[in-house]
């Protein structure tokens, strides 16, 4: 990853002295140091500045950043990667543009001056930029299909600032950190924010598929890319489909292979990631492996990580840990949050991180394959509440007194919360049924905690406002497309 920061003003008091706005995005880079350990870069012209925390992986002498292209027309700092800039770049020396580097961030600049906004549409990747067009006096920043990389703004009267983490954008003088009743409420009802919104009062995120101009002081947000509802099942033989899937998931993986540094898989041993590891390992001369396990047999999968690393000849490397050694590293790891974030998952993505970096620089892993192919255990309990609400004697609220005969467990499944929770979910409607599941602060229970409640715990249609809009406007007629195309737009 690397570290974004920048300052754009319009005309005005903003807007006369650049060393300024050089100087403060010094500063912002100072927070986003643990981002980009191999470099920092600035730039700095008339009304825009822009800084770069640099973790280099592809073209690692001449890649720097900020990058202007070749007729000093655009400058721009990137994050990310942009898997097919080898075909883009060939397209564009057909066309004459000329290149210095060998790094995807000069394509974009390139592909931003042939093709405008629309260059996104040509991009298949991972990045979160923004590029400061010379002629237009505009920034033009975008962020990729399902929100990879973080982008954070900040948008004042005649000024804009834009970071890959809000703890940059306390060094700026016109920012406050502010945080609302209604926004811990929301957090706490979440375990996380929703894009737009962000721990601070006016600070945004910009939503995944999205990019922003910036001219003469008016934003604008433009969608540039929306998951496409699922096509109808066609009549093929299973075996032509495997072969179809396993094309695309080799494609995937190898597209993701192109670095100038080393290369790792995280490996749960889940379906997930062991098909990453084992494409890869059809790749490359030997697979690195990293596992994380745990001391407690439930929440421990170290021993399926370290079967599929043997089959896929890999250099495995495992760390096993006690839940009270994890709970002794939480200050370290929460003080690496620049906002709140309540999923333990975190803890294990953490540590496991730490130990590939020993080793690599970038890993691979199966992230949004539960999404992709619906496979949460919340998919299947849809499936039987669909089945249940169409039963014309079902009396949740009967059944609701018999979970309480349920053995309880503090292991990874817990069978009396698991069904008192999908009983609940029966009870509110279908756009709101997998966040109830999900919800470990009901709006319920932190009006019984707050002092003072914010409002808008009173209505649940106003604390998941995020989810309904989603799940209202989701393509797809099928059973499952709307709780899908929910999952993958807003929970991944």
């Amino acid at each position: 990853m690397c570290g974004l920061a920048g300052v754009v003003a319009a005309e005005g008091p903003w807007d006369r002295d650049p060393r300024q706005k050089r100087a403060w995005v010094e500063q912002m880079l100072a927070p986003l140091a643990h981002r980009g350990p191999d470099g920092k870069g600035l730039w700095a012209e008339g009304p825009a500045a822009l800084g770069h925390r640099r973790l280099a992986v592809i073209d690692l002498i001449t890649g720097a950043q900020p990058m202007v292209d070749h007729e000093n027309r655009v400058a721009g700092v990137f994050n990310g990667e942009i898997y097919n800039f080898r075909e883009l770049r060939r397209e564009l020396a057909a066309r004459g543009y000329s290149f210095r580097t060998r790094s995807d961030t000069e394509v974009l600049l390139n592909a931003y001056l042939e093709f405008g906004p629309a260059c996104l549409t040509r991009l298949e990747g991972m990045f979160a930029f923004a590029l400061w067009d010379r002629d237009r006096r505009r920034l033009f920043a975008a962020r990729d299909r399902f929100g990879e990389k973080p982008f954070f703004y900040l948008h004042r009267p005649g000024i804009f600032a834009f970071a890959s983490e809000a703890s940059a954008f306390r060094e700026l003088p016109f920012f406050t950190p502010e945080v609302e009743s209604a926004t811990v409420a929301r957090f706490l009802a979440y375990e996380y924010l929703p894009t737009p919104e962000s721990i601070y009062r006016g600070l945004k995120k910009l939503p995944p598929a999205h990019y922003l101009l910036w001219e003469d002081d008016r934003l604008a947000l433009i969608p540039y890319w929306e998951l496409p509802a699922p096509e109808p099942m066609t009549p093929a033989p299973l075996a032509d489909l495997e072969t179809e899937l396993r094309r695309l998931l080799s494609r995937a993986v190898s597209r993701r292979l192109v670095s100038d540094v080393p290369l790792g898989v995280f490996l749960s041993g889940g379906l997930d990631s062991s098909t990453v590891a084992a494409f890869m390992a059809r790749e490359v001369s030997r697979v690195k492996t990293f596992t994380i396990g745990f001391v407690e047999p439930s929440y421990d999968e170290s021993p399926h990580a370290r079967r599929v690393a043997e089959r896929c000849g890999a250099e495995h490397t495992e760390e096993i840990l006690a839940a009270e050694a994890c709970g002794e590293l939480l200050p370290e790891i929460v003080a690496r949050l620049d906002e709140p974030l309540a999923d333990p998952s975190i803890v294990p993505t953490y540590l496991l991180s730490r130990l590939a970096r020993r080793r690599v620089t970038v890993a691979l892993g199966g992230d949004g394959g539960d999404e992709l192919f619906f496979g949460y255990e919340t998919f299947q309990g849809l499936r039987l509440a669909a089945w249940c609400r169409k039963l014309p004697f079902f009396r949740p609220d009967l059944l609701r007194r018999l979970t309480g005969l349920l053995p309880g467990s503090t292991g990874y499944t817990n069978p009396r919360l698991v069904a008192a929770l999908f009983l609940k979910g029966l009870q509110v409607p279908p756009w709101l049924t997998v966040q109830t599941w999900l919800t470990a602060m009901s709006p319920e229970l932190q009006q019984a905690l707050w002092r003072l409640p914010p409002p808008l715990l009173r209505d649940p249609d106003v604390l998941f406002a995020p989810t309904r809009r989603l799940y209202e406007a989701a393509p797809g007629t099928a059973p499952l497309d709307r709780p899908g195309y929910t999952y993958a737009r807003q929970y991944l």
